[in-house]
């Protein structure tokens, strides 16, 4: 991920109990959280700590790093523990010299959280890039998404915009499979052929929403 500058940095430690409470958490979430040895903020990026603007989409941004004593990733206190905040938040999981990065994008306003889903590298070494030439909050949490999902941003396109267009290219590439699977069952030429046309179409749906 990227480096980000020393005035974003802060080293708040949270207790799990404390969160627990916080989060009203049940017994079930408490066992999951076995495997939790860390739970700290180690960034607030804001307008006040970079100068980047900031907009309806994205006011802040929060990294929340959680060391982990095992690869078994606690998404149910994860997901919570987002949900108990009203800014977007980048959460860096460790778990030895491993790190995880997890993310789900929010709609928020002054009466409502709104999320949809969740993205997430897999398991890989610690690695920092040097942040692009950017001039907004939001411009800086697209490039963190883009550094999470193989999907570019379309100019002037709003996150919820390209969430929903990562959500239709999943869908077709699971109609893709689902087809595919069809035709090579088939043994009728004819059926053959329909099904072949069907996946061109496919695939030309999915290159489109990926440009």
């Amino acid at each position: 991920m990227y480096e980000f500058s020393s005035k974003t940095k802060v080293a708040q430690k949270f207790k799990l109990s404390e969160l627990f409470k916080m989060m009203h958490a049940d017994k079930d979430m408490k066992h999951e959280a076995n495997s939790i040895e860390l739970v700290q903020m180690t960034n607030a990026i804001s307008q006040a700590t970079t100068g980047l603007e900031p907009n309806e989409e994205v006011n802040e941004i929060y990294i929340i790093e959680i060391d982990l004593k095992t690869e078994s990733v606690p998404y149910n206190f994860i997901k919570a523990l987002d949900k108990t905040i009203r800014f977007q938040v980048l959460f860096k999981i460790v778990c030895a010299d491993k790190v995880k990065w997890f993310t789900g994008p929010k709609q928020i306003s002054d009466d409502k959280l709104g999320q949809s889903r969740y993205f997430e590298t897999e398991w890989a070494a610690y690695s920092i890039k040097e942040l692009p030439l950017i001039n907004s909050l939001a411009e800086l949490y697209k490039q963190i998404l883009m550094q999470i999902v193989d999907l570019q941003f379309r100019q002037n396109e709003k996150i919820k915009e390209w969430e929903q267009r990562y959500a239709e290219i999943e869908r077709l590439k699971k109609d893709f499979e689902k087809t595919e699977k069809l035709m090579n069952a088939e043994a009728q030429p004819k059926k053959k052929f329909a099904y072949n046309e069907k996946l061109r179409e496919i695939y030309e749906k999915i290159k489109e929403l990926k440009e």
